[in-house]
């Protein structure tokens, strides 16, 4: 699969993937919580521990200048998220 050739909502597709496949392995389960705007919060439980996580990704541009990741402050709240899964592609 060549991750740069991935539309955006596949890419989602994808870390979603990948990140459920690493907490069914830590035995958590998840729930992707609809409702409201946000396509990428989640919550995870494990032997009576509940979190709420959001999950993103950056796929690196060698073409960009200053390639970095970051997540805008608005994008995650503190007081709302417990966990930030980020999926890097280089």
């Amino acid at each position: 699969m060549n991750i740069s050739e991935l539309s955006k909502s596949d890419l989602v597709k994808y870390n979603e993937e990948l990140v459920f496949k690493y907490l069914k392995e830590q035995n958590y389960n998840f729930t992707k919580i609809t409702g409201n705007r946000d396509k990428t919060k989640y919550e995870i439980s494990a032997n009576n521990e509940h979190y709420t996580i959001k999950i993103m990704g950056y796929r690196y541009n060698p073409n960009a200048r200053g390639n970095y990741a970051w997540v805008k402050k608005q994008n995650f709240d503190l007081n709302e998220y417990h966990f930030l899964f980020f999926v890097l592609y280089y």
